[in-house]
């Protein structure tokens, strides 16, 4: 999808990045939103800071950035990555000097070597904020991120709903990996029950799903693993793991019900696969997968239902 640098409904509006008066009489929940980018939010140079393992997830790196992006309101036609080691154009780095449109948000930024997109557009939001190269146009924030005459990044973003985005993926819960994946169904057609309690008629047993989902007649139990503990499922283990994800499929009493096994952190070896092709309409995705996976969850699902 191709950068725009402005929207069809594009209303300029001119502003100075030097801040006069001195400090800015700006709004309380803007001084406020400032405050956290300057300190307070996750994964950057600072004290204050805190380690967020899903926003330095490298296998969730692409549903973690696109739900902040949904919050914010943009798409992947607002956001231009520069590759490493490369500045951004002049072309870019004028066109946004003592001017904005204040219809649309941009990010543009050169990405850094073993980092997130999401790590990315914080730090460069900091680093906006700490040298002082920025400023608030109504409810728009515009920082500006240069280093040593590199020029690294242009942010033009609502920035109280970034942090609302971050709110909800940084609180500590184990439900956060389902949260993404969940989010990206719904955005993609699926009509999914979060959490949803299923009883075996037989058994009597309760079961707890991740996620069950449904398009086009087809339903599909989605489970999320977090093998963080090892490189390498081993045969034992993944057997155990199908077993359970088995009885989901017979509690349903739905034997058309697909499986999607999602393998955190972990990769499996060649007689783990071996075992999994064996299963009838089994979707795994190890870590393998989850990196180089497709913009969403539902172009996986496709994919895999046409091997």
């Amino acid at each position: 999808m191709k950068f725009e640098k402005c929207c069809p409904n594009r209303k300029t509006k001119k502003y100075q990045i030097f801040h006069m008066p001195r400090p800015k009489d700006w709004d309380k929940d803007v001084i406020d939103a400032i405050q956290m980018l300057l300190w307070y939010i996750p994964n950057i140079d600072s004290v204050q800071s805190f380690s967020d393992n899903l926003i330095k997830n490298k296998a969730f790196e692409n549903l973690t950035f696109e739900f902040i992006l949904d919050c914010l309101g943009m798409s992947k036609k607002d956001v231009l990555f520069i590759r490493p080691g490369e500045v951004i154009f002049d072309e870019y780095w004028d066109y946004y000097q003592g001017e904005i449109c204040t219809s649309c948000q941009k990010i543009i930024l050169v990405r850094q070597k073993n980092k997130t997109k999401t790590e990315d557009l914080l730090r460069c939001i900091r680093n906006a904020v700490a040298h002082g190269d920025f400023t608030v146009v109504g409810d728009m924030f515009v920082g500006f991120n240069e280093h040593k005459g590199e020029k690294k990044a242009i942010i033009k973003i609502k920035p109280k709903n970034l942090i609302h985005a971050l709110e909800m993926i940084t609180i500590e819960s184990e439900y956060n990996k389902p949260k993404l994946i969940n989010a990206t169904l719904e955005k993609n057609g699926f009509k999914t029950s979060f959490l949803p309690k299923v009883v075996d008629k037989d058994t009597n047993k309760l079961y707890i799903l991740d996620i069950l989902a449904e398009k086009d007649g087809i339903k599909y139990i989605i489970e999320i693993k977090d093998i963080s503990y090892k490189t390498y499922l081993s045969v034992s283990e993944f057997k155990k793991i199908l077993e359970s994800i088995e009885n989901y499929r017979k509690a349903l009493d739905d034997e058309s019900t697909k499986l999607v096994l999602v393998i955190d952190e972990a990769r499996l070896t060649k007689d783990c696969w071996k075992i999994a092709e064996k299963i009838h309409d089994l979707i795994v995705l190890d870590l393998n997968r989850l990196i180089d996976m497709p913009d969403t969850v539902r172009e996986i699902l496709a994919w895999e239902m046409r091997k």
